[in-house]
C-alpha cells in the first residue's frame, strides 16, 4: 500500500495527476501543442526583450490573490483564461480540493522543509 493510499493530499495531488494533467498533455502531445518552447527558434533573431519597469514598486512582488491560496488558484484559472487556454483553467476547481486539504493539515506538518529541498544555510 503507498503512502497516498491514506494520505488525503497525496490522494487529491495523485487523482489530479491521473485524471487530469496526464490525459490533458496527452492530448497536447497528439496536437503537437506545446506549453512552451521545447527549444531555441531559429525564426527569431532575438529573444531579449526591452525591460517593461525601470523601477520596481512594492506591487511588483505582490502574492498573486491577495495572499491566499485560493486567490493564487483563481489568479491562476484567469491568467490560464485570458492566455487562451480553457483546458487549463478548467482544472482550477481540482486544485481548489487540493488546497484545501492541504489547508487541514496541522500547520506544525506544513512549516517543515521538506528532505527532498535542499537548502541554501
Amino acid at each position: 500500500m503507498s503512502s497516498t493510499d491514506t494520505d488525503p493530499v497525496g490522494w487529491a495531488a495523485g487523482a489530479l495527476w491521473d485524471e487530469v494533467l496526464a490525459p490533458l498533455a496527452e492530448a497536447m502531445r497528439r496536437r503537437q501543442e506545446s506549453v512552451f518552447a521545447l527549444g531555441p527558434d531559429p525564426s527569431v533573431e532575438s529573444y531579449y526583450g526591452e525591460p517593461t519597469h525601470r523601477v520596481m514598486r512594492v506591487a511588483d512582488f505582490a502574492f498573486p490573490g491577495g495572499g491566499s491560496v485560493e486567490g493564487l488558484v483563481d489568479s491562476l484559472g484567469a491568467y490560464w483564461s485570458a492566455e487562451g487556454r480553457p483546458e487549463l483553467a478548467a482544472i482550477v476547481p481540482r486544485l481548489r480540493e487540493l488546497a484545501a486539504e492541504l489547508g487541514k493539515r496541522p500547520e506544525s506538518e506544513n512549516s517543515d522543509v521538506s528532505p527532498f529541498v535542499y537548502t541554501m544555510y
